[in-house]
């Protein structure tokens, strides 16, 4: 890689907090209890929180306050891109004493994205 082309790569500028996809395999976990689904969208958050936060990206009003107080002193750290809604899956699966059982997991899909 030449110094060019990881300056133009260092360059760009860091994309803002929001949803990104992820498919979670449970197979691929060697989750074999695990009957249906095989797996689900589970998404995760990432990206920078902008200087000044607007409303679409739902902040607390602590990092609002944060925000301010990481523009007054760099040592402070800006808010973080965190789930701000999250909800569950139905998950069917094998028991330890092998019968079968149906159970909402909550907590598990990422809905949405702010910066907390």
């Amino acid at each position: 890689m030449t110094s060019t082309s990881r300056q133009r790569r260092s360059s760009r500028p860091p994309k803002r907090c929001q949803r990104r996809w992820v498919y979670v395999h449970f197979k691929k976990l060697k989750w074999n209890w695990i009957i249906a689904p095989n797996g689900y969208s589970a998404n995760y958050c990432d990206g920078v929180c902008p200087r000044v936060l607007d409303m679409q990206l739902e902040p607390t009003n602590h990092a609002i306050l944060q925000n301010i107080l990481h523009k007054l002193d760099s040592r402070i750290p800006s808010p973080m891109c965190a789930p701000t809604k999250l909800h569950g899956i139905s998950v069917l699966y094998k028991t330890s004493d092998r019968s079968i059982a149906l159970t909402e997991y909550g907590g598990m899909v990422v809905s949405s994205c702010g910066c907390l």
